[in-house]
C-alpha cells in the first residue's frame, strides 16, 4: 500500500540493505493508548524498519519525505483547541466546531461521506458535496437519495446514510484555476464564493493530484484562505504531473513531488496541524512480513526509516481559532 510506480530519469540511489547511519533509530516512542483505529493527535510514533525493505533507496525521495513528516507533525497542544475529537480519518479541534453559520465543503465523497454526515448530525452544519468519478447510482448522497434535512435527532442510531441538516450534491471534481471552465470541474475559489471569514469546514479527498493546484490557488489569496475554518486532507503524493503549473518547469516526478511538498508546507503559515493517520498506518505496516527479501518497490516518497508517505490523512485548523498569532 506504500509503493508507487517509478517515473522520470534515473536518480541518486543508495545501495539497499541495513538502515543508513543517518536514519532515526528507535527512541522507545509509544503508540497512542487504546490504539484507536483513526487519525490521532500529537507527534506520530513511527518506528523505523529494522532492515531496509526496498530494492533501492533514493536520496531525494527520503529528503522530501522527511519534509512531509515535519510538515504533518502537530505543534499544537490540546489546551489550545479546548480538546480534541477523533473522527475517523480526522482529528478535530473542539474550538472550531459547533458554530452557527458555518458550511461544509466536501470534495471527493465517493459512495458515502461520513465526514459531512458527522458535521450534519453532530454539529448541525449543512454541506455541499462534490464528486465526478463516482456514479450517482452508487452514491446515495450524490444522487440525492440519502435522507436529507430530516431534522435534529432523526438520524440518531441509524447505520445508513442520513443527514439531519441539508446537503447539496454537485457532479464536479476539484482542481485549480486552469481547469475552471472544464466540464465537471470546480475550484475552491468557487466553493468559497460568498462565504464569510472562518465560516467553511473543508475536506479534500485527493483522487488524481489535480487537487494540489486547487490548494495552491487557495494559498494565493489571504482572503480566501481566511474563510477556511478547518481543513481535512487525504493527501496523494506523486500523481498529477499534468496539473502542475504550466510555467513551473516541472517535467518529472522529483519536481512534481517537490512542488506538492512545498504546498503542504505553505499551509502551515495560517493553519496548525492537529493530527494525522500516520501513526495508525505505521501500526498496520509490517515490513518484515510484507518485504521478507528486502525487494519491495520503493514508495514515491518515504521517511528515513522506510515508512511510505504516498497517501495519508492530515487535519488542520485555522490559527485564528486557537488564540495564537499567525506566523
Amino acid at each position: 500500500a506504500h509503493g508507487a510506480p517509478e517515473q522520470g530519469p534515473p536518480a541518486a540511489v543508495l545501495a539497499p540493505g541495513p538502515l543508513a547511519d543517518g536514519a532515526p533509530k528507535p527512541q522507545g516512542c509509544k503508540y497512542m493508548k487504546g490504539n484507536p483505529q483513526s487519525a490521532r493527535p500529537g507527534v506520530p510514533c513511527l518506528p523505523p524498519a529494522e532492515v531496509w525493505p526496498y530494492s533501492s533507496r533514493t536520496a531525494w525521495r527520503v529528503q522530501l519525505g522527511e519534509r512531509v513528516l515535519a510538515a504533518a507533525t502537530p505543534q499544537i497542544v490540546e489546551e489550545m483547541c479546548g480538546g480534541f475529537m477523533l473522527a475517523g480519518d480526522q482529528v478535530w479541534c473542539k474550538a472550531a466546531m459547533g458554530v452557527e453559520g458555518t458550511l461544509g465543503l466536501s470534495y471527493g465523497i465517493g459512495n458515502r461521506d461520513l465526514w459531512s454526515e458527522e458535521l450534519s448530525n453532530k454539529f448541525h452544519v449543512p454541506s455541499r458535496l462534490f464528486d465526478c468519478r463516482t456514479p450517482p447510482r452508487a452514491s446515495p448522497p450524490l444522487s440525492g437519495s440519502a435522507p436529507n434535512a430530516t431534522g435534529l435527532g432523526f438520524c440518531s442510531g441509524r447505520q445508513s446514510h442520513c443527514y439531519e441538516l441539508p446537503y447539496w450534491p454537485t457532479l464536479a471534481c476539484l482542481g485549480g484555476a486552469e481547469i475552471e471552465r472544464q466540464a465537471q470541474r470546480t475550484t475552491l475559489k468557487s466553493g468559497l464564493q460568498g462565504s464569510m471569514q472562518l465560516s467553511a469546514h473543508v475536506k479534500i479527498q485527493m483522487q488524481d493530484g489535480s487537487e494540489w493546484a486547487a490548494l495552491e490557488q487557495l494559498l494565493a489569496s489571504d482572503m480566501e484562505e481566511g474563510k477556511v475554518r478547518s481543513l481535512d486532507l487525504k493527501v496523494l503524493f506523486g500523481q498529477g504531473l499534468g496539473y502542475a503549473p504550466k510555467d513551473s518547469g516541472i517535467v518529472d516526478e522529483e519536481g512534481l513531488l517537490a512542488w506538492q511538498v512545498s504546498i503542504l508546507e505553505q499551509l502551515l503559515r495560517k493553519f496548525w496541524v492537529i493530527g494525522s493517520t500516520l501513526e495508525v498506518y505505521r501500526q498496520g505496516w509490517t515490513p518484515a512480513v510484507d518485504c521478507p527479501t528486502q525487494a519491495c518497490q520503493e514508495p514515491a516518497i518515504l521517511t528515513a526509516g522506510g515508512f511510505g508517505l504516498t497517501r495519508f490523512a492530515v487535519s488542520l485548523v485555522n490559527k485564528k481559532l486557537t488564540g495564537s498569532s499567525q506566523t
